[in-house]
């Protein structure tokens, strides 16, 4: 019972963290969508440097800086997400690391949707992400299922947050 309630608590947390814009696939025409920053960006433009602060970092919701917050009850921020390398290609870091990327770009403003398939990604990884830790994810090895699709949506997630997405292009 006990993990129940934790487990929808953090479910309120992270959709607490969901941009209010959170619309799965709308359309821009033949416009941009806004542009798209990679988890290389983040990582140096956090509270820590060493590059200029960007303000994406601040929670929309609750007003605060998100680099030192708990990441989905992992017991790693945010900021040592981004700043872990993925040892022994661990998936569970490969993926949040470009899920972070994804939502900070999105809860910053500068894209006001995801696209489709980026959106379903980021909410698959959602819930993988606060479903499996990072050793039990780190423990799986080669074609391992799950660990295939952890890599899957970091795929897709990564793909976006390089501009590789229609519509979409890495900010200059």
């Amino acid at each position: 019972m006990k993990k129940w309630i934790a487990l929808s608590m953090l479910v309120v947390l992270v959709l607490s963290l969901v941009p209010v814009s959170a619309t799965p696939a709308l359309a821009c025409g033949e416009e941009e969508c806004g542009c798209t920053l990679t988890q290389g960006y983040w990582k140096t433009h956090s509270k820590y440097g060493p590059a200029p602060y960007d303000a994406g970092w601040i929670s929309s919701t609750y007003g605060e800086d998100m680099a030192d917050w708990d990441y989905r009850g992992s017991g790693y921020t945010f900021y040592q997400v981004l700043n872990s390398p993925p040892q022994g290609g661990n998936a569970w870091f490969i993926l949040a690391a470009q899920h972070i990327a994804t939502q900070l770009t999105w809860s910053s403003g500068r894209v006001q949707f995801l696209p489709g398939g980026v959106y379903q990604a980021w909410e698959d990884a959602e819930t993988l992400l606060a479903t499996y830790s990072p050793d039990a994810i780190g423990a799986l090895k080669g074609n391992d299922s799950l660990r295939k699709q952890f890599l899957e949506l970091a795929g897709i997630l990564d793909n976006f947050n390089n501009g590789n997405v229609p519509g979409y292009p890495h900010c200059s």
